[in-house]
Order: C-alpha cells, then structure tokens, then sequence
C-alpha cells in the first residue's frame, strides 16, 4: 500500500478472496433442494421408484419430507404471498350499505331509490378498489407447479406397494414418518403399514415393544427416536388415536386366532409355556406383543389427558377369540398350574391391563378428564378407567362361562379382579370407581344380569384366599345378593307343573 494508491493489487486479491469465501459459505449453508428442485425431484424419484431402487430414493428424499409437505399443503412463503394477493383480487363483493347515516329529516326528504343508488355505487367503488388492489399479485409466481410435484412426490410415498414393503423391513422410520401426512391417502396407508409391520414378528415394531421392558401401568413411557414407530404414535398419544393405530394390530391379532387362517398359530397357544418361549418366544408373538402395545397406548392417553378410551375394549375381542380356540387337554398340559398354556398367560396379561387402567385412577393428577365417571350408568363413555370396568366384568364372565377353562384358572381370574377391588378407594372422590366395578362384577354390566355368571363368580369368589375375602366386603354382599337360589324341581301335575314354571321364568 502507497500514500498515491492507498488500495493496492494485493488488497484488491484480499478482497477478492473474501467475497469468494463469503458466497462459498453461503451456498454451502444453503439447502442444496429447495422449491424450485421438487419438479426435477419428482422425476427422479419416479424413475427409481420404476427399477425398484427405494433405497437410493429414501436416502434422496428423506431429508426433505419436510419441503414436500409444506409445498403440498402451499405453505411455502412465495405460495402464501400469491394465495393472499388472490384472495384479494377474487374477493366478492362487500355486503354493507353506506357508512353513514342521513338525518330523519333528510332521509324523510330522499327518495327510496336515491338511496339506493347510493348504497349500490358504494359497493361497486369499495369492490373495485379491493380488486384493483390485488393485481400487483398476479407478478408473483404461484408456485402451482412446485404444488404439483410435491404432491406427487407424497402420492408416489403413499400408493408404492413395494416402497411400503421395503420400509417395513428396513426402513421403517421413513414409513413411520409418512403415517403423519395429511389426507385419507396417509390414514389408508397408516392400516396398511402396521398391518404390515404386525404380520412380520421381525419387524421393528416388535423390537420397539420388546425394549420397552413389557408391562408398565405406573407412569407413561418416555419415547425417543430409539423407538421410531412407537415414537411417532406415542409420544403424543392424539396421533395414534386419529390414525386409528390400534385397529389394524387388533384385527391381525383376531384374524391369526382363527383356526381357519391360521391353524398353526391357533396350535402354538395351546402349548405349554415353556423357557425360551418366555425369554424369546412370546416378543414375537402377536398375542403377547399387541397387547403390550395397548397397554402402552392407553396409560399414554390416560397420563396426556388424551379425550378418547383408546378402543381398549379389543380386549373383549382377544379374549373372546382366544376362548374359542382354547384347549388344555393336550400332552403334557397341567390344568392346575398358573398358566396351563400359552394362551392362558395371554389371557392373564389382559386381565392385568384391564385391572391397571382401573387402577389408573390412583396415579393421574386431579382436573383430568378420565377421573369422571357416571356412576348411574354400567357403560363405557370414553374415558379409560370407566372403560376398563366395563370390559373387565364381560372378560372375567366370558372367562368363568367357557367350558374349556379349568376351575384353578378361574379361580385365578377372580382372585385378581378381587384384588382389584380391594386396592381402589372405598371413601373420597374416587370411591365411585369402587362401587361401579363391584356393580359390574355381580352382572349389571350384562344386558340382562346373568344368573350362570354370578354364580360362578360367586362359587370361585368362595374359593380364593380367606384374608382377600375379608378386604372386600362390599364386593362379597353384592355377589351374595345377587346370586339366586336354586330352583326345586318336584314331581307335579302338568298344569302345575306348567304354572310354576311361568311363574319362576318371571321371577
């Protein structure tokens, strides 16, 4: 640098430099896809997904799901402006009369169609300048294109039969990520990626189950993206609830049940539980696995005050499928131990769901909305502990009226809804929960109040331990009560005979 030249060559390469250095890093800080790349994009990801090569195509998009949703929905900055500036120029016309007022006199003084006039001309003036102003829009680009091709991106996501399978067996955080787009196309898509996922036992979805650790009534599960299915669906319990995510696991669940469908499966539960079933075996069992994922889902919706029962009374349904396949007469079943077969520990860990979400109502903090309940009523109305009674009392009546269940195990069945009794409240706000499930218990919850069922309940209440018995007084009289004596047969007359049994079928 000289006193004549105080900038020099050697400060202008400087200079030079930095702004090479400058843009550099803007360019490199700036997303190498944006807007205007999702029409080439949407070309790309058609032609991979021809030749099969989803790999490559989720690697390329996954990053910018976010950009595709945004533009599909035109909520781009460039799309908004546009959409604004439209909504100006297409706005009808204002329905509002002159904004003042003529005095009586004056009013008196004009004729009705002068005023009129008035009113019409306002409006003609107002409707022109809103429209008038809103031409500048029509030099902003509309982004309709960019619309086009994300759409297409997300239909092409969605629709892709092979794209779906390859995400359930490899990529399944990718697929998890597309059940939360808008549209019945996702909703459609949401049934047939976990109907997918639950019919492959290696998938992630029961690797997700598994590290959770199984059974937890106490406190909601902290799920993180080492969970990318069930974070999607749990960490806010409201998306599996509009997506509806407990229908297609229940009903691959019930449809496996069937001897018909699946004669296998059907044999399998009606072995004996054996060690490496219940170390390895039963997380890749539908029948242990999805009922871990109610279990999970409803104490997630009871803890997020989430408005809806979670359709937990599919528990009604498992038990019921279960019941018709069971069988303990097979080679080496002990009908007296604790769980005969396969099955009857299934069947066991749905009647403890069905007892902790009861016994929810000592963990949930007051003002939620699951804390209600109608005693009048013996029916669920959506809230979960409510819920859970009412399906607890037909599970435990279908359990004690199947023939093909030992007596130990129903006398197991109600030693644990009696237990259920005993811990819930039997004084304070909460003591309504009590007194609805012993209601439901001694057959209220039945359409009719069936006489066969109490009256096994009543004969395996009896045989349970004595010091439970004791805890449960209330429980006790109302099975009591309700039970009814046994009716004598004598020898009569037919018209006797035929009167009396009128008489008693009344009763």
């Amino acid at each position: 640098m000289t006193m004549a030249s105080p900038f020099g060559p050697q400060d202008a390469a400087l200079a030079v430099v930095l702004v090479w250095a400058a843009i550099m890093g803007l360019l490199y800080r700036r997303d190498a896809v944006g807007p205007a790349s999702l029409v080439a994009l949407h070309a790309i990801a058609g032609d991979l997904a021809r030749v099969r090569d989803y790999a490559t195509l989720v690697d390329l998009v996954e990053s910018h799901l976010d950009l595709i949703d945004r533009a599909a929905d035109r909520r781009l900055s460039r799309q908004r402006h546009y959409d604004w500036w439209a909504r100006r120029r297409l706005a009808p016309p204002p329905d509002f009369r002159i904004p003042f007022d003529l005095d009586v006199a004056t009013e008196a003084s004009v004729e009705l169609g002068w005023r009129t006039k008035l009113d019409n001309g306002w409006a003609t003036v107002c409707s022109w300048g809103r429209r008038t102003s809103g031409v500048p829009g029509l030099l902003l680009p509309s982004g309709r294109m960019i619309e086009q091709s994300a759409r297409g991106l997300r239909s092409l996501f969605l629709s892709d039969v092979g794209l779906r399978r390859y995400l359930v067996s490899e990529r399944p955080a990718f697929g998890a990520r597309l059940m939360t787009c808008p549209g019945y196309e996702a909703g459609d898509f949401a049934f047939r990626f976990l109907s997918d996922l639950a019919a492959d036992t290696e998938s992630s979805l029961y690797r997700e189950i598994e590290r959770t650790g199984g059974w937890d009534h106490w406190r909601p599960r902290v799920l993180d993206g080492n969970y990318p299915v069930l974070g999607i669906l749990l960490h806010d319990a409201r998306v599996a609830n509009d997506l509806s995510a407990y229908r297609p696991l229940a009903e691959h669940f019930i449809s496996r049940l069937r001897a018909d469908n699946d004669r296998a499966y059907v044999a399998s539960i009606n072995l004996r539980p054996d060690r490496l079933w219940d170390e390895v075996g039963k997380h890749h069992d539908p029948g242990f696995a999805i009922p871990v994922f109610f279990d999970l889902m409803v104490t997630a919706a009871a803890f997020q005050n989430v408005r809806s029962h979670m359709w937990l009374m599919y528990a009604d349904h498992f038990v019921d499928a279960i019941l018709r396949v069971h069988d303990e007469t097979g080679p080496g079943i002990d009908p007296d131990a604790e769980w005969p077969t396969r099955g009857s520990e299934i069947l066991y860990h749905i009647v403890s769901a069905l007892v902790a979400w009861i016994q929810l109502i000592e963990g949930l903090p007051d003002g939620n909305w699951h804390l209600t309940i109608e005693f009048d009523r013996i029916d669920g109305d959506g809230r979960i502990p409510k819920s859970a009674i009412v399906s607890l009392a037909r599970v435990t009546q279908a359990i004690l009226l199947a023939p093909n269940v030992g007596q130990r195990f129903k006398s197991y069945v109600v030693e644990i809804v009696t237990r259920c009794v005993k811990t819930l409240p039997d004084s304070g706000d909460r003591a309504a929960f009590r007194e609805t499930l012993v209601r439901a218990l001694s057959g209220e919850a039945a359409i009719s109040r069936e006489s066969d069922f109490v009256t096994a309940a009543w004969s395996a209440y009896q045989s349970i331990d004595y010091m439970l018995r004791a805890g449960t007084p209330d429980f006790e009289a109302a099975l009591k009560a309700a039970v009814r004596p046994p009716r004598i047969v004598m020898p009569f007359a037919p018209a006797v005979e035929s009167a009396i049994k009128s008489i008693t079928t009344d009763l």
